[in-house]
Order: C-alpha cells, then sequence, then structure tokens
C-alpha cells in the first residue's frame, strides 16, 4: 500500500508583506522616459569648491611664486619652498581667502614677505610660514583675516595687518621685529607671541587683544596706541615691559610676571584694573615698578591691582589719578610710591594676625576701597 503525503507550508502575513515591498522597490517604470539618464555624483568642483595653488592656476608674477588675480576661495596641496627673491603668494585681488591646508610656506633665500596681499579683505588660515626675510605674512590693507597660523624665523614682522582687522589663535615666534603688529580697529585674540626682537603684540588705536601671551620678547610683551582695550593677557619674561601702553587705554585681568622693566607701564586717562604684577624689574638697570604712571600723565584710574615682590609696588609719578582698593606686598623699595596731587584712598598697612576662629579678628579698615600693604 503506498502512502502519499502533503507538505504544507505556513507564510506569516509580514513575509508576505516584505516580500511584496521587494518586489516593488526592484520594479522600474513600464514607461521609462526618453532622453539620456542624468548623472547623480557631484562633480569636483561641487565637492571641492576651491582652487588649487600651482603654476596652471594661479601663476606668478615678476616677484612672486605664485600670485592670485582672481577672488574666490584657494588652498594648498603641498609645502612651498621659494628658491629664488620673491613673494612665496602674492593676492592681487579683494575678498580672497587661502588654506594652508597644514602645509609649510617656506623659503631658501626670498628677501621679500612670505605671504603678501595688496588688496583687501584677504583671509589666511591653517598653517606655517617661515624663513622670509621680509615679513611673514604681510596683509596690511583692510579687512585681514589670519587664523591658526604659525610665523616663525622671519626677519621683520611675524604677522602683520591692516585696519578693522583679526588675528586668532596664530603662533609668531623668533622673527627680527614685531610678532604680531595690528593697526587701527583691529583685534587680535588668543594667540601667542614669543622670542621676538621688539615688541610681541601691537595694537593701534582702537585695538582690541585678549587672552594672548607675550613670552620672552626683546621689548615689550604689549604696546599699544590710543583707545586701544588689553584683557585678559600674560607678559612674562619680556626685556621691556610686561605692558607698556600710552593714553586712554583699558587693562583689566591682566599678568604681568618676571618683566624686566615695569609690570604696567601705563599714560594718562587710562583704566588699569583687576591686574596682577609679580616679580618685574628683574633688569639691575631698572628699578622696575609693578605699575607706573610715568611724570606728566593724568587721570587715571588705578583699582583693584595686586603688586607682589616687584622692586616698587606702585609708583605714581603724575597726578590727578585715582588710586583705590589696590594691594601691594613684598616690595624691595617701596610697596607705594605716589607724587603729590593724585587722589588716593587710605593705605592700610595690615598686621600680622593671631589665630581667627569665629567671626572677628584682623585689621580695622575704615574705608571699603582703602589700599592694602602687607
Amino acid at each position: 500500500m503506498k502512502l502519499s503525503y502533503r507538505r504544507v507550508i505556513v507564510v506569516s502575513a509580514a513575509a508576505i508583506a516584505m516580500a511584496t515591498a521587494a518586489t516593488l522597490l526592484v520594479a522600474g517604470p513600464l514607461n521609462p522616459p526618453g532622453g539620456s539618464v542624468a548623472s547623480t555624483y557631484k562633480t569636483l568642483t561641487e565637492v571641492e569648491p576651491r582652487i588649487a595653488v600651482n603654476a596652471t592656476n594661479t601663476p606668478g608674477g615678476a616677484n612672486s611664486l605664485y600670485k592670485i588675480t582672481q577672488p574666490g576661495s584657494y588652498y594648498l596641496t603641498g609645502n612651498i619652498t621659494v628658491l629664488n627673491n620673491s613673494y612665496a603668494i602674492e593676492i592681487a585681488a579683494s575678498n580672497v581667502t587661502i588654506d594652508l591646508n597644514g602645509f609649510v610656506v617656506g623659503t631658501a633665500i626670498s628677501v621679500l614677505n612670505g605671504v603678501y596681499s595688496t588688496a583687501t579683505n584677504t583671509t589666511l588660515r591653517n598653517g606655517v610660514v617661515r624663513g622670509f626675510a621680509g615679513h611673514g605674512v604681510d596683509l596690511s590693507n583692510s579687512g585681514a583675516v589670519v587664523e591658526h597660523v604659525t610665523v616663525e624665523n622671519c626677519g621683520s614682522m611675524g604677522i602683520r595687518v591692516g585696519t578693522r582687522s583679526f588675528v586668532s589663535d596664530c603662533l609668531s615666534r623668533s622673527n627680527t621685529l614685531y610678532g604680531v603688529w595690528a593697526d587701527t580697529g583691529s583685534r587680535v585674540v588668543s594667540t601667542t607671541v614669543c622670542d621676538n626682537g621688539t615688541v610681541g603684540i601691537y595694537v593701534s588705536s582702537g585695538g582690541f587683544a585678549e587672552d594672548c601671551v607675550a613670552f620672552n620678547n626683546a621689548n615689550d610683551g604689549f604696546s599699544t596706541s590710543d583707545g586701544a582695550v588689553i584683557r585678559n593677557c600674560t607678559a612674562y619674561s619680556n626685556a621691556g615691559n610686561g605692558f607698556g601702553v600710552s593714553w586712554g587705554i583699558t587693562v583689566t585681568g591682566c599678568t604681568a610676571h618676571s618683566n624686566a622693566g615695569h609690570g604696567f607701564y601705563f599714560g594718562s586717562y587710562c583704566d588699569i584694573e583687576n591686574n596682577s604684577a609679580r616679580s618685574n624689574g628683574t633688569s639691575p638697570s631698572i628699578v622696575g615698578a609693578g605699575f607706573l604712571s610715568p611724570s606728566g600723565s593724568v587721570a587715571s584710574t588705578v583699582c583693584n591691582n595686586s603688586a607682589r615682590q616687584n622692586e616698587i609696588g606702585f609708583k605714581v609719578d603724575g597726578t590727578n589719578s585715582l588710586v583705590a582698593g589696590n594691594a601691594a606686598a613684598a616690595s624691595s623699595t617701596s610697596n607705594y610710591q605716589i607724587a603729590a596731587g593724585n587722589r588716593v584712598a587710605q593705605i592700610v598697612l595690615l598686621t600680622t594676625n593671631a589665630a581667627i576662629n569665629g567671626n572677628s579678628g584682623g585689621t580695622a579698615v575704615s574705608s571699603p576701597d582703602a589700599n592694602f600693604a602687607y
């Protein structure tokens, strides 16, 4: 007797739905449109909408290895080495951005500048410029932006920018003159300058420097023209003053430490507030003060600063300045030397306290704006 078997397959509703969906996805139109099929890929220009700096795109001029003559966005594809007396990159058009792409722009011979612009609104970022006998970066017309650039071992200024410019997150070191020179109305932020042959950072009238460090420069760490602002900066071990500023300057939240000259040297109509000066006057030829307003200066505000271990804490040789809320200690000559004709809050010599455990003790102070010595 032959037995017969019936195979029963149970298919779930979910599986049927998935199979149906797969069929629908694969199927194409029954009547496809005529003509060629358009590409869905992006062109190289769309992927990289910039122009490479090379002999084809940016052929050099009479004094330049590469010369940019049209506005646009440009980038390097490798290191650049100048082997004759030329600019590495000359920019002769406004509204140009150059991304150094992490590469080095260097030279074995050039006495000119590394990156040089004769136009406005130039942006340079992300790379290294070294070894030029002129300025490393010279964007001295208005509207320049320099970001994340290291400039070193150049024979003049490291970075020079014109009016209304912006320098950010840069390093300028071992250049013969200024580390950074920023013209009127410019900003320099989060930038370090060290081992330069003159001033570390100079900001001109109406300029602004913030969160910067000047270390071991051969003159002042920071220098300004009228109406500039310096905030939250550090000047350490410079051969001149930590901060050598002119008239109408605001300096706040800054530190001057171990500079050969004075910590803060300031002229008339300045606001010098909430700063710290320590161990300045390291040069044997200078009686260094933490804070010095020279003879002839007038009407500055010197408030809420601290000076420790300087030869003189606060020295005001000018007149009609306000000195209040400061603290000076451990000066080798004197804590305060203030000429007649200024406005000085009470100076209180704090005495050594006995042990304190509770809500009383310390030296009585009659003025909340007193200057302290200890």
